[in-house]
């Protein structure tokens, strides 16, 4: 299957926790990030073809304080390499320009290519 991706994917140097917004569980963590979507690892899957709502705390470095906050729809599932964990791909479908920024200054500033 072709990879639909427009960006290309790069992995956090430190694996940030995701969290849903309306139950404030981790849901989480990413492995890797563009602006537009990301991949967590996780203990139990996310229901695909759902909308979540998520919150991704920013590290101090990128904005001292800053959550970002986005939709976005569960693409896929499947096991990690280690299979006692889950990954899972998801396409960012609400997030406001400032957020998405953030995301780009994390990108540029934490990551690096895959």
């Amino acid at each position: 299957m072709a990879d639909a991706r427009a960006l290309q994917r790069k992995q956090p140097i430190c694996y940030l926790r995701v969290f849903d917004r309306n139950s404030n569980r981790m849901v989480g963590r990413v492995i890797d990030i563009t602006t537009e979507g990301v991949r967590l690892v996780s203990e139990t899957p996310l229901p695909e073809n759902t909308t979540v709502q998520l919150r991704m705390p920013m590290p101090e470095a990128v904005q001292p304080g800053l959550q970002v906050s986005f939709d976005a729809d569960v693409k896929w599932s499947g096991l990690d390499i280690n299979p006692e964990y889950i990954d899972t791909g998801l396409m960012m479908t609400d997030i406001t320009d400032a957020d998405r920024l953030a995301i780009h200054r994390l990108v540029r500033s934490y990551a690096f290519h895959s």
